[in-house]
């Protein structure tokens, strides 16, 4: 049966709405249990449960934060502030956050049946391709995770792009309201996630299919192409512009890339990765967030040239009678091309669920344009789609439960390999804070020993953990593998540090130096036992590491209080409960240095993210400011007045800050009067006076 060359698109019917109704019911209620779920410990810290700007709500310095900030290198101000719509709307829980990334699966699918029945005219194939790609477990990765709203909202800018850019050019006319439209939509899809830089390809092979203004041949192509191309060029310029925006942000934040082998070698893995996706698509079993990193196969490589090639023949040669099947594989292959394995990013080695979520929606169009004008074994068709959709469900029922919580997500990534090095130290960092401490340290001691990156990943999380104060973890994640010989100067580095923390100099003392025999250019780590010196009363060791300093941006090292800016360096790079330590000693040692309560105070109480009990001291050490100088001093009273608004006390700020006001113009300093008078104003609007956003 030959395709229908109209572009006039098939009206809505009641059949079809109430086909709409039941899609987006299904998708909710199979996906729904999730809304029950926990973060979990692979990126749902940063982008939102460890992130107050996108956790809790919309500010005025949030939304700010949305488009000048990055986090794991992504740069997405329509994504975070979809975030705060959730924590304004839910609270900082899980489930809010859960639900929002469900409800726009089940928008996706019900736009992805419009589309189908649009473009095919079949309303059943269309049913059965947005059913089957809705409810395949490897929608699970993309409706489940929290940090993969990425793939669900972008979907949605996506999708209703297409839509737009369909009506634009229905009729053969283009109406340019909606043209225009396709291009904010994609606009919107980029500050979302950049793999939509694919689009302006995809609205090629529209134009191809199903608007038909151009037909699958080298002479028609050749004459057509270049207009097509042409017309497209806001849709090119955001591609490229967003493309390097992001690209650029992801360089600059240093994301490792996981060890990226050769460019020739992952140009030889990226056929194989096509083959995986296909199996996966078919014979959907050990689905996990994290893969083992592929391996190059002459066999596998030469079946999947052989697969590919195959498929794209049988649809060329059939390309006029059923042109949507190769449109639709051209999809399913263009949209993978940003994430088949070109360039590798943070946790992925060239494979991944969620990089399925568009992309499939190409494999959907094939089958729903092939089998949707059929009437040779019609019954067999439809008994099978309704039997694939089924049995999707059910694999995604098995699939959606491994999204509870870090435990379950990480014991399935070792049940499909059990050497990955990373689900061996999350799964024991999980079974640490379950207070399974023994079984923890053997994951760690796996993840150590997993490969040769094992050492150096094993110290970077053992280090970021220590700079956040959580020194035991720290400690734990070490201790199996400290006393081995492969263990590396951050290991020893960092468990120094953890000492430090807890206040043992001694110990911090004795790691650190062993660090620093291996890596004696460490500066770092010097000044770190330079003050593990200076804390247990050993100066002179403490001035002979100062003597081995390459540079010191302050000025000459002669006492503990001498480090005092490399501290204020590390608060404001987020590690405020590891820097707190050192000024609490300082305070131990000078409990009546005003210009250290002061100073020690205001830097606390003018950071949105100190945490309660810092902010608590910090109270405390302003107010034995005042108490020293008698109340005598504007500059101390307006940190204590700073302080009681971060109380919550506005009318004590306003009251102290007056006072301090007073004293100012008394003394003739106008600038710190005119300083004051501008924190009263927020106090008066019940607002703290902040001037760091806490992010590093």
């Amino acid at each position: 049966m030959i395709e229908n060359n109209s572009s006039r698109f098939p009206s809505f019917d009641r059949k079809d709405i109430l086909l709409v109704a039941g899609i987006f019911l299904c998708v909710l209620a199979l996906f729904g249990p999730a809304t029950g779920y926990e973060f979990v410990g692979l990126d749902d810290e940063p982008y939102v449960s460890h992130n107050p700007m996108t956790r809790d709500g919309f500010s005025g310095q949030s939304l700010k934060w949305s488009w000048t900030s990055s986090v794991v290198g992504h740069w997405a101000p329509v994504l975070w502030m979809s975030y705060m719509l959730d924590g304004e709307v839910f609270g900082p829980g899980p489930g809010g956050f859960h639900f929002t990334n469900i409800l726009l699966h089940a928008i996706n699918a019900v736009l992805v049946f419009c589309l189908l029945r649009s473009w095919t005219g079949y309303r059943w194939a269309a049913c059965w391709g947005a059913l089957f790609w809705a409810l395949h477990p490897l929608r699970v990765e993309s409706a489940a995770w929290i940090t993969e709203r990425k793939d669900v909202l972008s979907g949605l800018f996506f999708l209703l792009c297409l839509l737009a850019y369909t009506r634009s050019r229905q009729d053969g006319k283009c109406l340019r309201r909606w043209h225009w439209g396709a291009a904010g939509l994609l606009c919107a899809g980029l500050m979302v996630k950049p793999v939509l830089i694919t689009v302006p390809f995809i609205l090629c092979m529209l134009d191809i299919w199903p608007l038909r203004r151009s037909a699958l041949t080298v002479k028609d192509l050749c004459r057509t192409l270049p207009k097509l191309l042409m017309e497209k060029w806001p849709f090119w310029l955001l591609a490229l512009a967003l493309g390097i925006i992001s690209w650029c942000v992801n360089r600059a934040a240093g994301i490792p890339r996981m060890h990226m082998p050769p460019l020739g070698e992952r140009l030889l893995l990226i056929p194989g990765n096509y083959l995986v996706y296909l199996q996966q698509t078919l014979w959907p079993g050990m689905l996990s967030v994290l893969y083992p990193r592929p391996v190059f196969s002459p066999w596998i490589f030469t079946l999947a040239i052989l697969v590919l090639a195959g498929v794209f023949s049988a649809a060329w040669i059939d390309r006029n009678r059923h042109t949507g099947v190769v449109v639709g594989w051209l999809w399913f292959l263009g949209m993978l091309v940003p994430s088949i394995g070109i360039v590798w990013m943070g946790t992925t080695e060239g494979a991944g669920d969620r990089f399925t979520y568009l992309p499939a929606i190409g494999l959907s169009l094939m089958i729903a344009a092939w089998a949707g004008g059929r009437k040779k074994g019609r019954t067999i068709l439809v008994l099978a789609g309704v039997l694939s959709v089924l049995a999707a469900a059910l694999l995604t029922t098995r699939q959606l439960p491994v999204w509870k919580n870090s435990g379950t997500l990480f014991g399935r990534v070792l049940e499909v390999a059990p050497n990955h090095l990373q689900a061996n130290l999350n799964y024991g960092i999980w079974l640490w804070e379950q207070g399974d401490e023994p079984e923890a340290r053997h994951y760690f001691r796996r993840a150590f020993e997993c490969s040769s990156q094992g050492p150096q990943t094993v110290g970077d999380a053992a280090y970021s953990y220590a700079l956040g104060g959580n020194s035991r973890l720290a400690q734990a994640i070490l201790e199996p593998s400290l006393p081995d010989h492969r263990a590396t100067p951050l290991m020893h580095g960092a468990y120094g540090m953890s000492c430090l923390y807890i206040g043992d100099a001694s110990g911090a003392i004795r790691h650190l130096e062993q660090a620093l025999s291996m890596s004696s250019g460490n500066q770092e780590l010097r000044i770190e036992l330079i003050r593990a010196c200076f804390e247990a009363g050993e100066k002179i060791k403490a001035l002979n590491h100062v003597s081995l300093l390459d540079a010191w941006p302050g000025g000459e090292i002669r006492t503990l209080l001498d480090l005092f800016p490399f501290y204020v360096q590390r608060w404001r790079e987020g590690s405020r409960q590891y820097a707190w330590t050192y000024f609490a000693h300082l305070v131990r040692q000078e409990p009546q240095s005003v210009p250290l309560l002061n100073n020690l105070a205001w830097l606390a109480v003018t950071d949105s993210e100190s945490p309660p009990d810092i902010v608590a001291t910090a109270f405390e050490f302003a107010r034995q400011a005042v108490e020293i100088t008698g109340g005598s001093n504007a500059v101390v009273l307006d940190t204590l007045s700073v302080a009681l608004a971060r109380s919550g006390d506005y009318q004590r700020a306003l009251e102290t800050g007056r006072k301090a006001r007073r004293l100012a113009n008394r003394e003739g300093n106008k600038v710190l009067a005119d300083n004051i008078a501008r924190r009263l104003k927020s106090y008066q609007s019940k607002r703290p006076w902040l001037e760091h956003s806490g992010q590093p």
